[in-house]
């Protein structure tokens, strides 16, 4: 979307709509994933020699939790308000500030749940949806007892 800086007249607000996809904005990452297009919804107005431009993007995302590795989806809503200077300009592209809105909302690390119990470390099974039947000291000793071993040759 490219807004057109002589369209818009002096303190009169315009509705804009578009439709990004999120390939285009480099928006697929590892353990997140955009389901369909990413909605712009909003409000463009010039004042003196400025564009403001205010709204909501939205969209569906399917997230992977850090500790069980479930795909979860839900909805996005991030409302945007951004500010151009257009004194010389002919034309704005806000999809960089929008992409960098997207990518900022979103948490470094995303859970399912609070309580999310993981995956055993032994034979990889979701402790949320079952119970893995691993002796304790076998989840334990797997990926820790390099460790172990050596905090015992340092004591």
């Amino acid at each position: 979307m490219i807004l057109k800086v002589g369209r818009f007249k002096e303190g009169s607000p315009e509705h804009v709509e578009a439709a990004y996809d999120p390939a285009a904005l480099d928006l697929d990452f590892v353990d997140l994933h955009y389901v369909g297009t990413i909605a712009v919804n909003g409000v463009a107005e010039k004042i003196k020699q400025t564009l403001t431009f205010r709204g909501i993007l939205t969209s569906h995302i399917e997230q992977v939790c850090a500790r069980c590795l479930e795909q979860v989806p839900s909805g996005v809503s991030t409302p945007f308000d951004l500010c151009y200077e257009v004194e010389g300009r002919e034309t704005i592209d806000p999809a960089d500030d929008l992409r960098g809105l997207l990518i900022l909302g979103h948490p470094d690390r995303f859970l399912c749940r609070t309580d999310c119990r993981g995956i055993c470390s032994h034979c990889g099974a979701n402790l949320n949806r079952v119970s893995c039947g691993c002796v304790p000291s076998e989840r334990e000793s797997g990926s820790w007892s390099a460790l172990k071993d050596w905090l015992k040759k340092e004591a």
